[in-house]
């Protein structure tokens, strides 16, 4: 025979460990810096590259590794800690979609974190 009454709910003691992302100020920071360095590429297009990176993009790469440590990630430097849909990618390159998961979440927080400054135009 089973349990019966307030014995019959078993309930853990503690939480399992979510795999959500969690976003710090820390990683929206570094976010908004990385997609400012996406805004400044100078780099040949792919087609027709010669492997060299410009210097917003070496920026980017080494706010890559701070990004992904703060995410939780991990601190891999060569896994992209996101990808925006409209980047242009190599031809036999498939983007991750958990790069690009990472990529919508970092924008709806950031989007949500801008305060406004005023609500009606004579609090200006």
């Amino acid at each position: 025979m089973g349990l019966r009454g307030p014995h019959a709910n078993v309930r853990l003691n503690h939480q399992q460990p979510s795999d959500e992302l969690v976003i710090t100020d820390a990683a929206l920071r570094i976010y908004r810096k990385m997609r400012k360095l996406d805004r400044q590429c100078q780099c040949p297009p792919l087609p027709g590259s010669d492997g060299s990176v410009c210097p917003a993009c070496e920026a980017w790469w080494q706010l890559n590794g701070e990004l992904n440590a703060a995410l939780g990630v991990g601190p891999i430097a060569w896994l992209p800690s996101y990808e925006a849909p409209d980047d242009e990618v190599e031809r036999d390159y498939t983007p991750k979609q958990s790069g690009r998961d990472r990529f919508f979440k970092l924008e709806k927080a950031a989007s949500k974190s801008k305060k406004r400054r005023y609500e009606f135009k004579w609090q200006k």
